[in-house]
């Protein structure tokens, strides 16, 4: 059995080797649409997602100080949300940290490897300590600086840390590495989108007609929305029934919770229409709206260009003046667009969906990788299984 040596989270910080801080208590006169993200725990779950994420200009980098981000640091959230982690790559865009996340950044790699530091806090050592003292107020739960350097972390030798590094890392890097495909056959389909059915480029020999929307190929109509895809409610279900079970419920910001009953056998475009409206996001799964989505159950035979007219929507002068901005799915539907032939839908169809059925293909695989990264992780880090040290170079 290698050996596995115990510390205090204390004596590493000391020692130089450890160093963990929260992020930086901004107000919102500081933020801007410019400048390095500024993020929160919405921004983080098992990687980041910055599109909607405030910034923090980059001539007031001064006052955070050490609150930016490095390659090598492991993200926890700490407040509200308790419980996500991320790892910093090399090739993650710098972010200042917001006050709902806390980093722990391995200061000495020969003695903790910062990519074995993010599985172990993934880990059920980790786990316990955490949850021990995350709900110790009647607020949210909050796990705050001082607890966790009151730790302990077993720690292997460092070729025990790099051999488990190999095996977990390996199945991560193909996660994001089809990831990074997926978005990219998103641009694509985009790119393609764009150019026939606002540039019209593909038709730019042919005949054009003058509408109250401007030069569009003749044979094409104006119509609205509503001609094209019919929009309905997602349903309302008790908070304490979507716990668990098979089926995904989808919010709009993405899967939110799990339920055994209930789903729509087609795909789904999901619009969120409550708070965070428009956001459109297609699912090819089995699934049940939750009630802050919007989604059509008549997807099948409807072509993909559909979904890419929803992204084009403004959905912003759709807000009402509501504390809570509500999208009215009538004003969705009765919005003006422009519809080519059933002919061009169907060409435009036959040339998007071999990239959505690789994109559902990659999906499907990193499902999988998943589940044996999941299965595999508590297994290494509970030393049921063990690995064989390696001589690395340094």
């Amino acid at each position: 059995m290698n050996e596995w040596q115990e510390f205090k989270i204390s004596a590493l910080i000391d020692q130089g080797k450890l160093e963990i801080n929260d992020g930086y208590r901004a107000k919102n006169s500081e933020l801007s649409s410019s400048g390095l993200p500024f993020a929160r725990a919405q921004n983080v779950n098992n990687g980041f997602l910055f599109e909607d994420a405030d910034c923090f200009p980059l001539d007031g980098l001064k006052k955070v100080g050490k609150k930016i981000s490095k390659p090598g640091d492991v993200v926890f959230t700490s407040k509200g949300t308790v419980g996500r982690f991320a790892y910093v790559r090399e090739d993650t865009p710098r972010f200042v940290y917001a006050p709902q996340l806390c980093f722990w950044r391995s200061l000495d790699e020969t003695v903790i490897h910062p990519r074995w530091l993010y599985y172990w806090m993934q880990s059920n050592e980790f786990y316990r300590q955490y949850k021990g003292v995350s709900g110790q107020t009647d607020m949210a739960e909050y796990v705050n600086l001082q607890d966790q350097r009151r730790m302990y972390l077993a720690i292997p030798p460092l070729s025990v840390q790099r051999g488990i590094v190999e095996i977990l890392a390996g199945l991560d890097d193909k996660i994001a590495n089809n990831t990074k495909i997926n978005h990219h056959l998103e641009q694509m389909a985009q790119a393609i989108f764009k150019s026939w059915f606002v540039d019209f480029e593909p038709f730019a020999n042919g005949d054009f007609i003058d509408t109250k929307l401007g030069k569009i190929p003749a044979g094409w109509q104006i119509g609205i929305v509503g001609d094209v895809v019919r929009l309905q409610r997602g349903h309302d279900l008790p908070i304490n029934t979507v716990t668990y079970g098979n089926y995904p419920v989808i919010g709009s910001k993405g899967i939110i919770a799990y339920h055994n009953e209930y789903t729509s056998k087609a795909p789904v475009i999901i619009l969120g229409r409550s708070g965070n409206i428009g956001l459109p996001r297609y699912y090819n799964k089995d699934c049940w709206a939750h009630n802050t989505a919007i989604y059509s159950k008549e997807l099948y035979g409807m072509p993909l260009w559909v979904f890419f007219l929803l992204c084009q929507i403004d959905y912003s002068v759709f807000k009402g003046g509501s504390a809570v901005p509500t999208l009215n799915r009538n004003h969705v539907e009765s919005c003006q667009i422009v519809i080519p032939p059933i002919d061009v839908q169907n060409q435009y169809h036959e040339l998007i969906a071999p990239l959505y059925w690789q994109r559902d293909s990659l999906i499907e695989q990193s499902e999988t990788l998943a589940t044996l990264r999941d299965t595999l992780l508590p297994k290494l880090m509970n030393r049921e299984l063990c690995v064989e040290e390696k001589v690395y170079e340094k």
